[in-house]
């Protein structure tokens, strides 16, 4: 049990033993938020867990979506942490919040809110009318010499995605992992490979 847990727990404690506690159910005044799970034991294992809690709740979803959006370090880099293994069991959940995702993308924020959100557009449809800029925005970080590689190798997937129907966008793409490889991670250089196989075929 998690320091947060106990503290929490003592308090029903102390309110169920309160005479005027007699018939109320303390759990229901003292909640632990989504907010004070995210906080509470930040590993893979509290991850997993509060992925499945919100699992396919479009509520839940939503007030994860507005901490990463509105809440102060080190809560969005986590909460988007745990977004990413949500969608990635329930793809839908993105749909409804895909816009403003977009929008909310070319921000100034943590790193890791960006690897995971770019990692969730990798593997999401894209609305046709945002393809353009998100191709672009793509396309600079993973030219860019500032950007982590895990952001760079999502980018590459993303600007795959968009370019496959236009060849010439294609070569474009093409071009930009090619000279982009010398400088990768070995995991760059293997998505690459594999990605340049794809547009090549």
């Amino acid at each position: 049990m998690s320091s947060m847990q106990f503290a929490w727990l003592t308090k029903c404690i102390q309110f169920s033993l309160h005479p005027a506690a007699i018939f109320v159910d303390p759990t229901e005044y003292f909640p632990m938020t989504l907010r004070d799970m995210i906080l509470d034991e930040p590993t893979k294992a509290r991850k997993t867990e509060i992925a499945a809690y919100i699992g396919d709740d479009q509520e839940k979803f939503t007030r994860l979506w507005q901490l990463i959006k509105t809440d102060s370090p080190p809560v969005p880099r986590l909460a988007a942490w745990i977004m990413e293994e949500v969608t990635a069991q329930h793809p839908f959940q993105v749909t409804a919040h895909l816009q403003d995702i977009i929008d909310f993308l070319p921000g100034d924020f943590h790193d890791g809110v960006r690897r995971n959100l770019v990692k969730i557009l990798s593997r999401t449809p894209l609305p046709e009318d945002r393809q353009g800029e998100l191709y672009d925005l793509s396309l600079a970080w993973l030219m860019s010499g500032n950007q982590p590689v895990a952001i760079k190798v999502w980018c590459m997937e993303i600007c795959a995605s968009i370019a496959w129907p236009y060849p010439e966008l294609r070569d474009e793409v093409c071009m930009v992992i090619e000279e982009q490889m010398p400088f990768g991670s070995a995991g760059f250089r293997s998505r690459g490979k594999r990605i340049l196989k794809r547009l090549k075929t």
